[in-house]
């Protein structure tokens, strides 16, 4: 492919993809129209099926992009990985093929890496559907973390959605990028930040919404993922998550308890969530839960309202 700009950039945006001819033109024109142009776009496929390059093709004057193909072998991490390999920017972001950007996205977040941070990240909006009118109501809300971050992080849980975050490459390669352990599959954006933290406290929440993370609908098999990688995370910080906390797997369970409420598994949700509501955990998980506990009732009311009448 062409490249529309001689000169080296400064952030490398990494890109896998598999099969997502559907949904990666949002994605591209949301990069096509950024207001920070000094950017390279690295597409990892996994050798799609698709007309997934030939789309790419189109954006060939708008965007500086690079397209590799590898097999990873359903580890997504490893395509991350080869594309920060491939990078040339001295800051990563990340975006997935079926989220995007607002137009500000990289200037914004540029402007506060060179005031000192490391590492930034803001909200996104959740979209469920098309033209979806609630678009700007729902979010997934990340927080502002405490120091010690690395404490924060694994009694709190993930503060921090993969397509919002822009960080310093030299310190990512530090901790050898996103770990390609196959039993941390879904949660190992969550590892490589605990792993970051490690190394510097410079995390920024940038307190805007500057992108959108498209909501597909949930299935099993990810909740699953979601649910062996939680555990395996416990497994991995055992001995730090129980120096700071009693009760270590409470925010594990708050995550597991989400998952399966996201799959409109209810009972489940109650079920983990619960798991909270009798221990001596920190305040605002307490009050998560609850407040989990009450939706996850209210929707299941309403689900056996529905199946009654119809």
């Amino acid at each position: 492919m062409s490249l529309i700009q001689n000169k080296k950039p400064i952030i490398s945006v990494i890109m896998p993809s598999y099969n997502r001819a559907y949904c990666i033109e949002r994605a591209l024109n949301s990069l096509s129209k950024q207001t920070f142009k000094n950017f390279e776009l690295i597409v990892i496929d996994n050798y799609s099926t698709d007309n997934t390059e030939e789309i790419l093709n189109k954006y060939e004057k708008k965007i500086k992009i690079f397209f590799y193909k590898i097999n990873n072998n359903g580890i997504i991490a490893k395509s991350r990985n080869y594309g920060i390999k491939k990078s040339s920017g001295q800051y990563l972001a990340f975006l997935d093929t079926d989220d995007w950007w607002k137009i500000d996205k990289l200037e914004i977040s540029l402007d506060y890496l060179l005031k000192g941070y490391d590492i930034v990240y803001h909200d996104l909006y959740t979209v469920y559907k098309k033209n979806n009118i609630f678009k700007n109501l729902w979010k997934i809300r990340t927080r502002k973390l405490k120091s010690p971050i690395f404490k924060d992080l694994l009694i709190y849980g993930n503060a921090i959605n993969n397509s919002s975050v822009v960080l310093s490459k030299e310190i990512f390669l530090s901790i050898d990028g996103f770990s390609e352990d196959p039993n941390l599959i879904s949660s190992e954006d969550y590892d490589a930040w605990i792993r970051f933290s490690k190394k510097t406290e410079k995390f920024k929440r940038i307190e805007k919404t500057l992108g959108f993370y498209w909501q597909g609908g949930g299935n099993t098999s990810n909740l699953n993922l979601t649910i062996k990688s939680m555990n395996q995370i416990l497994k991995n910080y055992n001995n730090e998550i129980y120096k700071y906390s009693k009760d270590g797997s409470a925010g594990f369970n708050y995550t597991i308890s989400r998952s399966y409420y996201n799959v409109s598994d209810f009972k489940n949700s109650i079920k983990y969530a619960s798991k909270l509501t009798f221990k001596k955990v920190p305040l605002i998980l307490y009050c998560k839960s609850i407040v989990t506990i009450l939706q996850s009732v209210l929707f299941y009311l309403i689900y056996i309202f529905r199946v009654k009448i119809f």
